[in-house]
This record gives structure tokens, C-alpha cells and sequence, in this order.
């Protein structure tokens, strides 16, 4: 895409030019409001996501005057979401959603330094616990013999001896890859069906093995993911990031509307007309951070230009479901048939699916476990239509099926149980759609071509997907070519052909 650097050296003198406005703001759980007139916005950002907030804190440390965002729910962040804790010993927040970041996302802790945020732990490895095909193992070797294909595989290159990894290597080699094949064929065409099997049975996300993405795309992605370092855990939560980001977003004029959802974002000839339940405004620029799914309920010629692209009809939401409990006591710990405790618990014989004890000294004091997170369409219908039915039948249920994985241990009923449902999490590029990760990012910073209107978030950055490092690349990305405002961020992996 062209820079237009004219156009936008114009658009930025604009908006330094406009008076600043007075703010007024409070606090509350969810952040900031503004209790000042939204009519005079020169720039809207719709979505208090990540990315939004990430824009509007860089456009409020740039001093550019006039910068609304406007959020429908009464919290900021989006997926980075944490919740109180629920009955749990000490005190503190949960994630829900987002937990954490890769000491390899460079751009992610240079913001953190940024806005002196600590982290309170590191994991560079987990005790992970298996049962699969009747096995309970914690060697992903010793499950791989359930599979008498994969003793072809040569393990000896591999420092682990890992079967998993000379899979991976296998995979992306892309010795057998075709444009627009979905990445689950191109398993099992370059794999074997058991080698699409093991992989399934012992994967933490098996909606990789699930969705019709394109192959190339995801491996494109893997290359990045593939070994980005240790998990870290920052103090206060994922949730820190957006309360500082808000705090000085807010403290340098930007007004932030919560509760306050946009029903229509709309072209007229002076820019754009952004219509809510409680005003209408007129800026000259439109920032969407909303995810693909919620952009989808906005109205308005924008819009539906936007969602009628092939651009955006190429990407695919993945449906995930995360079950949060606090406990009276850790009987994890001693939970393994040996009496050896685990990090994380990975089955095939339930829809527990993929279990998570506590991996952070917040949540070990709290005593709460993330029992279930699934992207398993199969499994994610199945606890939807029980969570419907009641949070008791939920609970029930995860009594149940804990019992049975753990036979030996006494588990105690939990003080208390979150439900949370994200309708897309993340997005893929569909396969068949001739497009590359870096297509569907460069398309979003102006899917409109001159207008002067982008999209931001992890929805449209594919190359970060499942990170909010995407959601910020994505931002940073936007905020560069529309309003020059540069960053460094470390760049994907160069696509493979």
C-alpha cells in the first residue's frame, strides 16, 4: 500500500491544530470515563480493546487533540479480562482470558518497561500430564507407542527425543504443501492419519486440528510461535497493560466513553458520522478496533463495505470456552496416581480437554485452576449447552469428570466456578482465499483504500495471531502509516513459499 505521506502529514497538522478539549474522567473497576461532550471528535476509536487502547495511548502521547474511544461494555480490554477473586485465600485478580506473555514478544516487554510493569514469575517449563488412549503418562515418548506408525521417525536429531518435534520438523518442511490446502489435510498428507492422531491427542489447542485455515498461513505463523522463550506472568494481570495504558491515555485528553456502543459508522461528505445510542459525531477519522466478530454487529455503510471485502470474509474465528475455579485446597498437587504434581493436564477421554494448575504465585495463592480451556468445537458446544442449562450443571459436571481423571485424589466441591465464553478468540486466514498473513495486516491499516478509516486488533494480523502482541503490532502498524507515529516492533518471520 502506498504511504500517502502528504495526505497524512495534512491529517496529523489537522489534528495537532484542534484545541484541546477540556477532560473530565473518574474511576471506576472497569477504568476511565469522560464526562465531557463527544461532539467536536476529530478521531473515534471504536473498541476498548487492546488495540484501541494501545491507539489511544500513543495518539495521547503524541498530543493529538480531539481522540474519543468509545467501548459497549462497562470495562476496557476486550480479552484481556480478569475478574476478582472468588472466595479464594489472599486477594487479587484472575485472567480469564489472556494470562500471559513470551519473553521473546519484544515489543510486548519493551511496553511493559514502559509502563513499569513487573513480572512476578517465569516459566520456562511444565510438568505436563497426559491421558490418552487409556495411557497416563508424563512423556509424550511414551504415548507416541500407542502409535505403531510414528516408530518410523528418527528422534535422534532431537535433543528431547521428541516425537512431537520430528512431526513438527516434518510439517514445516512444507515438502508436501499446495496453495490453499487447509492446514488439517495438509496433517495428514504430510504426517500420516496417526500422525495427525498423536497430534490431536496431545495438543493443548485442538482447534488447530479443527478449523479449514490455510496451511501456509499457519505455518507461516508457527515459524514465529515456534520458540519465542519463557512464559511470563505480570503483576496485577494482563489487565495492568490496559489500566496504565487508559490512566495516561486519559491524563493526555483522550475521552474514553464506556457502556456506549456504536451502532453505526457511516461515510458523509465531510468524513465519517459515528451514531451511538446517546450522540452522533462527525471526525475525520475512524480507528475500528473491534474484533471481526463485533465489527460484524455495526451498521452503516463503513462497515459493511469492509465486511463484504474478500479480505474479510477470509478470516475464521475460533470459538473457545475457559472454565476458572477457586479451591479450598491444592489437591493438584498430589493429584497424578505417583503422587507427582502437574502443571498442566492434557486428555483426550473427557472434554476437560486442557487443564491449567496454578503456573503464577498469584493464582497459587488463590488456589484457582483454569479446569477447562477448549477450542474443541465438539467440546465447546457441549459445555455451552450445559452453561445454558445452569453454572450448577457446569459445576457438576467438572466434578465428575476431575473424579474420574483422578481416582485417587480427594477433590474437594470448589468455593466457586467462572464461566467464560469468547465466540472468536482468535482468527486464521480460511484456506482457498489466495491470501498471505501479511495481505490481510497491510489491507486492515486502510480496507477502504483513500478513506481515511482502519481496522486494528488481533483479528487482523494473523502473522501474531493468539497473542496480544498481535493486537499491538496491529495498532503500531496503523498508527505508522496513518498518522506517523512510529514504533519499533519486531517484524513476523518472512512468509515461505
Amino acid at each position: 500500500m502506498t504511504r500517502e505521506s502528504n495526505r497524512k502529514t495534512t491529517i496529523k497538522s489537522i489534528l495537532l491544530g484542534l484545541t484541546l478539549v477540556a477532560f473530565g474522567a473518574a474511576c471506576t473497576a472497569g477504568g476511565l470515563w469522560s464526562t465531557t461532550p463527544a461532539e467536536d471528535c476529530a478521531v473515534v476509536i471504536v473498541g476498548g480493546g487492546a488495540a484501541g487502547v494501545y491507539t489511544a495511548y500513543r495518539l495521547a502521547e503524541e498530543h493529538v487533540s480531539g481522540v474519543c474511544l468509545f467501548e459497549k461494555e462497562s470495562r476496557l480490554g476486550g480479552r484481556i479480562y480478569d475478574v476478582e477473586n472468588l472466595g479464594g485465600m489472599g486477594s487479587g485478580r484472575v485472567d480469564v482470558g489472556a494470562r500471559r506473555i513470551k519473553e521473546g514478544q519484544v515489543m510486548v516487554t519493551d511496553l511493559a518497561k514502559e509502563l513499569r510493569i513487573e513480572f512476578t514469575d517465569k516459566v520456562e517449563s511444565h510438568r505436563d500430564l497426559f491421558i490418552v488412549r487409556g495411557v497416563r503418562s508424563f512423556s509424550k515418548d511414551e504415548i507416541a507407542q500407542r502409535y505403531p506408525d510414528l516408530k518410523k521417525y528418527d528422534t535422534s536429531e532431537f535433543t528431547t527425543s521428541d516425537v512431537e518435534d520430528a512431526l513438527f520438523a516434518k510439517l514445516r518442511s512444507r515438502d508436501r504443501l499446495e496453495a490453499g490446502l487447509e492446514f488439517p489435510s495438509y496433517v495428514r498428507k504430510a504426517v500420516g492419519d496417526e500422525g495427525f492422531d498423536y497430534l490431536w491427542d496431545t495438543a493443548r489447542f485442538r482447534g488447530d486440528y479443527a478449523y479449514p485455515m490455510d496451511a501456509k498461513g499457519y505455518l507461516d505463523w508457527l515459524d514465529y510461535d515456534w520458540d519465542l522463550g519463557a512464559e511470563l506472568y505480570p503483576k496485577g494481570g494482563m489487565s495492568e497493560f490496559i489500566r496504565r495504558m487508559a490512566r495516561r491515555a486519559s491524563g493526555g485528553g483522550v475521552r474514553l466513553f464506556l457502556n456506549e456502543k456504536v451502532e453505526r459508522v457511516e461515510s458523509v461528505p465531510s468524513g465519517f458520522k459515528i451514531t451511538t445510542a446517546k450522540r452522533k459525531v462527525h471526525p475525520g477519522s475512524v480507528i475500528l478496533a473491534v474484533s471481526a466478530n463485533g465489527l460484524s454487529q455495526i451498521g452503516g455503510d463503513v462497515v459493511e463495505r469492509i465486511t463484504n471485502s474478500s479480505e474479510f470474509e477470509s478470516l475464521v474465528g475460533v470459538r473457545v470456552v475457559t472454565i476458572t475455579q477457586w479451591w479450598p485446597e491444592a489437591w493438584w498437587s498430589v493429584a497424578a496416581n505417583d503422587g507427582r504434581p502437574f502443571d498442566r493436564l492434557i486428555t483426550t477421554e473427557s472434554c476437560l480437554g486442557y487443564m491449567e494448575a496454578p503456573l503464577d504465585s498469584d493464582s497459587r495463592v488463590q488456589k484457582v485452576t483454569r479446569t477447562v480451556y477448549s477450542d474443541d468445537p465438539k467440546c465447546v458446544k457441549e459445555w455451552e449447552e450445559l452453561y445454558r442449562q445452569s453454572k450448577k450443571e457446569v459445576v457438576e459436571r467438572l466434578q465428575s469428570l476431575l473424579q474420574a481423571s483422578f481416582p485417587a485424589a480427594q477433590i474437594p466441591r470448589p468455593i466457586n466456578t467462572h464461566v467464560q465464553i469468547w465466540p472468536a478468540a482468535w482468527y486464521w486466514i480460511a484456506a482457498g482465499t489466495n491470501f498471505s498473513n501479511e495481505d490481510i495486516a497491510d489491507w486492515a491499516v486502510k480496507p477502504l483504500g483513500d478513506e481515511n478509516v482502519s481496522l486494528v486488533g488481533e483479528s487482523y494480523n494473523p502473522a501474531f495471531s493468539t497473542w496480544s502482541e498481535a493486537a499491538y503490532q496491529s495498532a503500531a502498524r496503523g498508527l505508522d502509516r496513518l498518522f506517523e507515529i512510529s514504533r519499533s516492533s519486531r517484524e513476523a518471520p518472512t512468509p515461505q513459499d
